[in-house]
C-alpha cells in the first residue's frame, strides 16, 4: 500500500500511518515548508520526502512519475481551496483503482470555496461520467463515491475494471427535448453492469 500524505509539517503523523498500517506501508510526505535536516528525520526506506507547491501542477507531474502507484492521498496540506482543488486534479487520474482521496479542513478558509462549489459539480459528474473539466475528463467515470462530513471529505475511486466507462461509451445516450420523440427503449441494448457483486 503506498499513502501520499500533503502537509507533514514535523513528521509526526507519517510516523502514525507506518504504525497504524503496519510494515508494508509505503509513504510519501509533501511540504511546502521544509525545516532543517527534514529529509534526513524523516526519511527511511519506506518514506521518500518531496518539497514543492500544492498549487503546481509541473511538482505534481514529476511527483507522480517517480513513486509507485498511489493508493491512498490525504491532504491536509494548504486547506486553501483553489490549493486543494489543484492537487486533486493533479493527482486524481494517477490514483490507484481502488483507493481513496481525502480532503482534510475543506471549509478552513470560507471564502475560498473553490474546493467546496468542485465537490457540487463532482456529485453531479459522478452520476453520468461526463465533465467540463479537461483534465479529469478521462477520470471522472471512476469515481465510486463521495462523502462528506465535518471538515472533510473522502472520495473513492472504482476498482479496477468497475465504473462508469463502459456504461459512457458502449449505451446510446437518449436526448429528449420539447417535440423529439425518444426512441423506444426496448431498442437500446441494456447497459453493461456497473459492478459485480462478489460471490
Amino acid at each position: 500500500m503506498h499513502l501520499l500524505e500533503i502537509g507533514v509539517a514535523s513528521g509526526g503523523s507519517l510516523q502514525m500511518w507506518k504504525a497504524y498500517f503496519g510494515p508494508r506501508l509505503r509513504v510519501t510526505g509533501v511540504d511546502c515548508c521544509p525545516f532543517s535536516g527534514m529529509r534526513g528525520e524523516l526519511e527511511d526506506h519506506r518514506t521518500s520526502i518531496w518539497i514543492g507547491n500544492q498549487e503546481d501542477p509541473q511538482f505534481w507531474d514529476e511527483l507522480v512519475q517517480s513513486v509507485p502507484p498511489i493508493d491512498v492521498v490525504i491532504d491536509d496540506g494548504s486547506h486553501v481551496g483553489r490549493m486543494q482543488l489543484e492537487a486533486f486534479q493533479s493527482l486524481w487520474p494517477y490514483l490507484a483503482p481502488g483507493g481513496a482521496y481525502i480532503v482534510e479542513d475543506s471549509d478552513f478558509f470560507k471564502g475560498h470555496t473553490h474546493w467546496v462549489e468542485k465537490l457540487k459539480h463532482l456529485m453531479d459528474e459522478m452520476q453520468t461520467g461526463f465533465t467540463a473539466d479537461s483534465r479529469l475528463k478521462d477520470s471522472v467515470a471512476s469515481i465510486r463515491g463521495i462523502h462528506t462530513y465535518r471538515h472533510l471529505c473522502v472520495i473513492e475511486k472504482y476498482d479496477r475494471g468497475q465504473g462508469l466507462r463502459g456504461l459512457v461509451h458502449d449505451w446510446d445516450v437518449l436526448e429528449v427535448g420539447a417535440g423529439v420523440q425518444a426512441p423506444a427503449l426496448a431498442e437500446h441494448h441494456a447497459p453493461p453492469p456497473i459492478m459485480s457483486h462478489p460471490d
